[in-house]
Parts: C-alpha cells; sequence; structure tokens
C-alpha cells in the first residue's frame, strides 16, 4: 500500500495530448510500463517509480526504463512496496529493501545489517531516515547502516509531521479499552501505548496511513477509516457502505482542497471496488472511467489525484467530475435501473433485483440483463463477449487509447428538453441543458476514439455535432438513457479469448404515455453493435442474457413463443414463495418477458442456476459452453429435444427452442408441461438466453437490435397467473407496432463525419488553405500553408488518430509516417497559430 507523498511531472500529463483534468489518463504495459499490475507508486521531482509483481519501472523524460530479474541486479522482481526520498527509491522485495538511485541499485538483507528479509512495512521520516518494520523488530536505516530495535513485533508503521514513529504491534489489529492496546507510538527513545478512551471499536485490518498533508489515517475492513488528531484522537471518517463494501477499503488520502479520497479494492474481483470524494458534505462515487474498478492506492498532490490499479496507474485533477455508473428509468407503472456497464435492470449499488413493477411495490420481475455475443475471425479462432451480472469482458465507454473511459459514457435525456432547446437555441440568454451540450456525438479522436458515436439529427448539414447552431440528439421515446460500452480495453477477455474490438451503444427508452396501458408495462432497447476491428467476422451470433426473477427468485419457469418472437419467464405454480426476505407477488403474479422487434427469435435456451460440465442443462461457465449455447447446444453438444425439460439422449426431434409450446395447453411442451411419459419439471432459478439470427460482420457496419420488454399483469387475475400469458403477448406485440411506427416517421439520425467526410479543401470555417505533397506518397509527406502551422493530425479512414506530431510553428512541415501503416486512404488535419483547423485526404502508396 502506498503512504508516502506524491509529486508528478508536468510533462507526463502533456504526453497525452489533451488535458487530464476530465478523465483518468492510464499508463499501463501497453504504454511500456513493466506490468500492468501496479502494487505501489511513489514519484520525485522528475519521475515515477512503480512497484509490481513482475519488476519495477522508473518512468521518465516521457519513457520507462524497466528492471527485473533479467536485465538487473534486482534480488527479486516481486515488488511489494515502493517509497522516495529526495530521488532515491527504496524497494521492499522478497529478499529484503533495495535503494535506487540514478540507475544504480544497493540490496540490503540480514547480511547486511537487517533484523529480517521479510519486511512488513517502510516508511521515511522528514530527515530521510528510512524505518522498516518486520516481525523481528524495527530497523532504522541512516546512511548504509542500521539501528536495530527487536523488542516489537512490528507489522504496519505510520510516521507523522513531527517525525513520531507509530507502529501496530498486533497482527494489523488496533484493539481499545478494555482490552491491551495494540498501537504505539515511539518518540526516538521511548514506546507508549497508543489509546482513544472515546473509542470502543475493535478496528480489524487496520493500517497507518502517511496523509500527503502530513496527517495519518488508520484504514480498516470493519469500521472504515479514521484521521488521527494530536496523539491519538481518532475521529471515525464514517465511510457510507451503500455503493462500495468497507470490507474492501484500500487506502486514503486529503487533496489540496481539503477533500478525502478513499480507494476500495476486491481481492478476488476486478469489478469490485471505486474511488469516494468526500468535501465535508457531500460523497461523490467513482466507479465508472477508472481503467478498473479495484483501485489499491491513492495519492494527492499538487491538485492532482493518483491511482494505482490491476490495469496500471491513473492520473486526473482533483476537480474531476466522476462519469454516472447508474440511472433509474420510468413510467407510471415500471422503475428500472441501467448501468454505465451495459447491465440492465439490475441494482448493482445494493446487488437487488432491479426491473421494479408496480412501481414504489418493492416487487420485481427481472434481476439482471446483458449481451453476449461470439463469433470467428479470418484466422477461425472462436470470440466472445460475454455479459452476465458485472461488466464481464466489456468495460464502460468507447474504444480507445487510454484504456478508460474519457468522457461520460451514459446520459439520461428527455424529449421535453430536446424540445425546449429547438425552440430556444437562438434565444439570447439562452443556457443549453448539459446533456444535450455534451451529447457524445463528436467522438474525441485525438484520444482514439472512432468519430462517428451517439446519433444526432443534423440540422445544418456541416455533418458535425453542433447544438448551438441547430443540432439536437437523436433520441427515441419520451425519456433515454443512452451508453456505450465495449470489449477492447482487456487484454483478453473473461473467457480467454481474442477481443472482437466491438462497441455497443445502447439507448433504452421508455414512452410517458399515461392511457396507453401497453407503454406504461413496457420498455424498450436498441442495440447499436459497431465493429471497430479491421476484419470481417463470420458466423457472428449474438444472445440475451436474462436472469429473470419473478418477486422471489426460486420458483420460476421460462418459455418462449417462436411464432412472436417472445421469450419470457412466469412464476412455476400459483403462489409466489418468499425466499431470503425478497418480496413475492403472493397470489396475483405477472408474466414478464421481451420481443425481438426488428429482427427474429433464431434460438432459446432456458438454464438452472447451476453451473457446471455434469448437469444437462447446467448454465455455461467456460468459453466452449458458451460457443455450444449460443448455437442452441448443451455443454456436452447434445441439440434440444422436444420433451421433458429438453435433454434427451434418445430422443432426435431436434428443436433451437426450449419451452416453445403455450404454458396454457397441456397438448404443447413447456416447462409446466413436460410431456406423456416424462417425469415432471422442476421450478427454479432460472435463465433465460435468446438468439437472433447469425450474421458476417464487416469493419464499421452497425448492426441494430430493437428490443422491447415489459410484463403482462392484470390485477384481478388472483390464482391464475397463467392468464397473464395473453396480456404479455398482447403487450409486447403492441408496443413492438408502436415503435416501429414512430420509428417510421421519425427524421433519420446522422452519425459525426467531421474527419472522414471532408474532401479536399474543405476546412471548418472555408477561411484557410494549405498543400500536401508528394500524394500519393510512399511515406514521404510535406505540408504548406499560407499560415504557420502548430500541430498535425493523421487520421484512418475510419477517424482513428494514428499520427500527431506538434513542432516549432512554421508553413512548412514534414510529416513523418510510422513504417507500420497499411496502404490506404488518410486524412490529414492542421492547426494554424490562430486556431484554424484545415483538412485535406491523401493517399498511402508504399
Amino acid at each position: 500500500m502506498r503512504k508516502n507523498y506524491f509529486l508528478f511531472i508536468l510533462a507526463l500529463i502533456a504526453t497525452v495530448g489533451a488535458n487530464a483534468q476530465d478523465y483518468w489518463k492510464t499508463y499501463n504495459k501497453k504504454d511500456g510500463l513493466v506490468d500492468s499490475v501496479v502494487v505501489d507508486i511513489a514519484v520525485g521531482d522528475n519521475k515515477v517509480f512503480i512497484a509490481t509483481p513482475r519488476g519495477f519501472s522508473v518512468f521518465e523524460n516521457n519513457r520507462f526504463i524497466n528492471f527485473d530479474t533479467l536485465n538487473s541486479s534486482l534480488p527479486s522482481q516481486n515488488i511489494k512496496k515502493v517509497r522516495q526520498f529526495n530521488d532515491t527509491a527504496y524497494l521492499v522485495t522478497d529478499s529484503g529493501l533495495t535503494q535506487y538511485a540514478s540507475g544504480r541499485m544497493i540490496h540490503f538483507n540480514v547480511d547486511s545489517g537487517l533484523l529480517s528479509n521479510r519486511i512488513n512495512d517502510i516508511e521515511i521520516d522528514s530527515k530521510g531516515v528510512v524505518w522498516i518494520a518486520s516481525s523481528a523488530g524495527l530497523s532504522r536505516k541512516n546512511g548504509n547502516s542500521f539501528l536495530n530495535d527487536p523488542s516489537r513485533v512490528i507489522f504496519d508503521i505510520g510516521i507523522n509531521s513531527g517525525d513520531s514513529i507509530y507502529a501496530n504491534v498486533f497482527n494489523s489489529t488496533i484493539v481499545n479499552l478494555p482490552t491491551p492496546a495494540t498501537a504505539e507510538v515511539f518518540d526516538g527513545t521511548v514506546w507508549s501505548e497508543l489509546r482513544d478512551l472515546t473509542l470502543t471499536d475493535f478496528i480489524q485490518s487496520a493500517q497507518f496511513i502517511n496523509l500527503s498533508n502530513g496527517g495519518l489515517g488508520i484504514t480498516s475492513n470493519n469500521v472504515g477509516a479514521f484521521q488521527i488528531n494530536n496523539l491519538f484522537d481518532l475521529t471515525n471518517l464514517s465511510i457510507p457502505n451503500d455503493r462500495l463494501n468497507a470490507t474492501f477499503l484500500s487506502d486514503m488520502e486529503i487533496d489540496a482542497k481539503g477533500n478525502y479520497w478513499f480507494s476500495f479494492s476486491s481481492p478476488s474481483n476486478q469489478n469490485g471496488g471505486g474511488l469516494i470524494k468526500f468535501d465535508g458534505t457531500n460523497y461523490t462515487y467513482f466507479t465508472a472511467g477508472l481503467p478498473v474498478k479495484n483501485v489499491r492506492t491513492i495519492v494527492a498532490k499538487d491538485e492532482l489525484i493518483y491511482i494505482g490499479t490491476g490495469q496500471g496507474f491513473s492520473v486526473a485533477n482533483d476537480t474531476i467530475v466522476s462519469i454516472p455508473s447508474a440511472f433509474t428509468l420510468e413510467t407510471s407503472e415500471i422503475s428500472t435501473i441501467i448501468n454505465s456497464n451495459g447491465i440492465l435492470f439490475n441494482d448493482q449499488i445494493n446487488n437487488l433485483s432491479g426491473f421494479e413493477f408496480p412501481k414504489g411495490s418493492g416487487r420485481s420481475t427481472i434481476y439482471s440483463s446483458g449481451l453476449w455475443v461470439s463469433g470467428y475471425n479470418s484466422q477461425n479462432e472462436g470470440l466472445l463477449a460475454i455479459q452476465q451480472f458485472n461488466a464481464g469482458d466489456y468495460t464502460e465507454g468507447t474504444i480507445n487509447n487510454n484504456g478508460a473511459a474519457v468522457s461520460p459514457s451514459m446520459i439520461k435525456i428527455t424529449k421535453g428538453e430536446v424540445d425546449f432547446h429547438l425552440a430556444n437555441y437562438k434565444s439570447t440568454g439562452y443556457q443549453m441543458a448539459q446533456n444535450i451540450k455534451s451529447w457524445p456525438a463528436n467522438g474525441r479522436v485525438g484520444l482514439g476514439e472512432a468519430e462517428d458515436q451517439a446519433p444526432f439529427i443534423d440540422a445544418n448539414g456541416n455533418g458535425c455535432y453542433d447544438p448551438e447552431n441547430g443540432d439536437y440528439p437523436a433520441i427515441l421515446g419520451d425519456e433515454c438513457i443512452y451508453l456505450v460500452i465495449n470489449d477492447a480495453q482487456q487484454t483478453t477477455t473473461g473467457r480467454f479469448t481474442p477481443n472482437f474490438n466491438l462497441e455497443a451503444q445502447i439507448m433504452i427508452y421508455v414512452y410517458n404515455q399515461p392511457n396507453i396501458d401497453y407503454l406504461n408495462k413496457t420498455v424498450f432497447t436498441r442495440y447499436t453493435l459497431i465493429n471497430r476491428s479491421n476484419e470481417t467476422y463470420n458466423g457472428v451470433r449474438t444472445g440475451f442474457f436474462f436472469d429473470h426473477d419473478i418477486g422471489a427468485a426460486f420458483d420460476d419457469a421460462v418459455g418462449c413463443d417462436p411464432a412472436s418472437d417472445i421469450f419470457y419467464a412466469y412464476n412455476f405454480d400459483e403462489i409466489d414463495d418468499i425466499a431470503f426476505s425478497l418480496p413475492s407477488y403472493d397470489t396475483i403474479i405477472p408474466f414478464a418477458g421481451t420481443k425481438f422487434i426488428n429482427t427474429d427469435l433464431d434460438g432459446y435456451m432456458g438454464y438452472d442456476n447451476v453451473g457446471g460440465t455434469t448437469q444437462d442443462d447446467a448454465f455455461p461457465i467456460v468459453g466452449n459452453h458458451f460457443f455450444k449455447a449460443m448455437n442452441m447446444r448443451w455443454t456436452d453438444s447434445l441439440p434440444i429435444t422436444v420433451g421433458g425439460d429438453g435433454y434427451n439422449l434418445t430422443q432426435t426431434n431436434e428443436t433451437k427452442f426450449r419451452y416453445s409450446g403455450d404454458p396454457r395447453k397441456t397438448n404443447e411442451w413447456s416447462m409446466l408441461n413436460p410431456g406423456a411419459n416424462y417425469p415432471p419439471n422442476v421450478s427454479g432459478d432460472v435463465r433465460s438466453l435468446a438468439m437472433i439470427p447469425s450474421y458476417d460482420f464487416v469493419p464499421g457496419e452497425r448492426k441494430v437490435i430493437d428490443l422491447v420488454t415489459g410484463v403482462g399483469y392484470d390485477s384481478a387475475n388472483v390464482r391464475n397467473r397463467l392468464a397473464h400469458y395473453p396480456l404479455l403477448i398482447s403487450t409486447l406485440n403492441k408496443a413492438a407496432k408502436f415503435q416501429q411506427g414512430v420509428d417510421s416517421i421519425s427524421p433519420k439520425p446522422t452519425f459525426s463525419s467531421c474527419i472522414t467526410g471532408i474532401s479536399e479543401n474543405k476546412t471548418n470555417d472555408n477561411v484557410e488553405d494549405f498543400v500536401i505533397y508528394p500524394n500519393p506518397t510512399n511515406g514521404e509527406l510535406n505540408v504548406v500553408a499560407n499560415s504557420k502551422i502548430v500541430e498535425v493530425f493523421v487520421y484512418d479512414i475510419q477517424g482513428k488518430l494514428v499520427s500527431n506530431q506538434k513542432n516549432q510553428p512554421s508553413v512548412i512541415q514534414k510529416v513523418d509516417l510510422d513504417d507500420g501503416l497499411q496502404n490506404g486512404l488518410y486524412f490529414l488535419r492542421v492547426v494554424t497559430v490562430e486556431n484554424k483547423q484545415l483538412s485535406k485526404q491523401f493517399l498511402l502508396q508504399r
């Protein structure tokens, strides 16, 4: 854990091509770091020291210098902690202590005078003395000699601004009266016990934290965080645990403005954790937009915040605005939660179902829903991108070169806000709503995003989203949430298959029409899948995973109606039993389901909540299971066959649709009616996977999939929940027709083409002009302009930035094209000293 002061070089921020203020700029292995798993960080005046399990990195002069056991004298590459003083770094390894300065390493162990090679903690006082804690006692390094005190077993230490040494001497547990004290302080001469007479808490897994303001704090896994005042007056900082579990509190800090920051991590789950900022009144949560939610260490210095994670280290201004992680969408009868990682209808904050019906009742019909995609690349490798109950193989935001979202990836907006904008955007004094102003239509190509992002109506036809000139978001419904996820930010997916480089732009929307019942009971979703890779994928299968929990989760059934392109869930019997105190529907129980609007239901699998390889209808848990599931096969490759539970060793009546009959009819195959000579099926916590027809997916293509999700329900149908089945089918069919009708008369959206849509001599303002030569080019390119050029950008045909260079202002600039660029059409944009932007296209032919 990091417990040291932290400075950062401005050159680090300058290298990213954008101000680090509005997003977390991330550095990891792909940027040259020795390993993406960052354990600890310390920074001198002009260099950053990074500790990882695979070696030690120094960031200096905008490049990484890496050290491990193969290229240096490091006795171990498992670096556990790093501290710095006056640009000298001290590393804790498996083999003792290493001192690093200006490329030279000196190693210390028991043969050098240390009490133990197994170091629990180190800190450095204001005079540069290194204090080393171990189970063998306390050592202090002054120069190259050690003074040792073996009288204490010390698990953790902290040093305050007065150079008093705080020690935890009982297995990282601080106990207050009436039990013996386990925290002690050393003033250089005498050890004294530490107690707070007002505190009765048993503080477990406690660690002293050196704060950047010279103070000390304590983190724990059972009561949160404390600030130490005076000698040992503890102030409980009362961290809320409604959104991040304090059990995983990993670090704390105070920034230059006096705000508290807390980081959270989960040893077993990269998707658990995040940050909290507390200004003394309000708590701000940071989960979306981080390189990974599992944040191990946090530092504040000079109005900047730094974090170390399992996907590198990141930096942002301490005024950074958090990216929303969840929004609620409502009709008059439904309230549902949408998460920025693409998990729909789930309350991830509280780990609860998130599709409440009736609104305000506390009862729900869906626990969670996510996107599944499989396919094959040109090498016939199988690819998977799977969502279940967390982000899975997807992360928030667009594909970019930062490794995490670089702008808000989820926006909530209403038709009323859009209408107000259109009526008033020309008015003097008009204040544009932030969600319209920041609608993510124009990708931040300088950060590696594709230019064509959120759909918009291009009122002035210039190809750019500029709402001040009358453009507006192309939303669906009366209220909608737009979000973007991608599968490209992880090196390999959770299924250990290559990435698709797929973006999924998702719009979830409702119509607020109180007098139209089928709209009050439905929520619409549009998935727009975009192939951002450079290759065509074959046999792409797209499925939608639903974990339906009809009230209590353990007495449900599932099925489908292929003729209507609908799949659904319902209660297995006439009473929705109570389980684990979950709100139940008792005897008036709705059907819940989803309909494909613009494509066919091409296959349906229902599963029990059991993962494995032995049970016939086991839920997929490994890669080949998912491929089989998306081709309507059980885990042992057998097809679905009609009758019983759909797993029959001797039957040959193969089908793509499990439980495809009307559950009201005993002569049709359903979970309620397995058929003659089959044993009864058993209810449970069931899940669904619904597939659309397979397709090939070429680079840049958009695949649009429309769905509507809702309930069939009549409050008068006591003990006749099957009567809700035709109500569900009717509700979803009517809602789908309504959506198709509205969509047919709505203005067609456009996508940003500021870069890729330009033609020769087209500029942003039609004022400046310039020439590029030779064109076509074999790699040598020159630019001549009427005004001095300060920066040059080169984009590929999809609008992705492939080159960016800044030079001394000049009317003539030479552009260096990377030898790895493939032949083809590119776009060049220059920025002049007057901040004019000019664009041309050129052809690379080597």
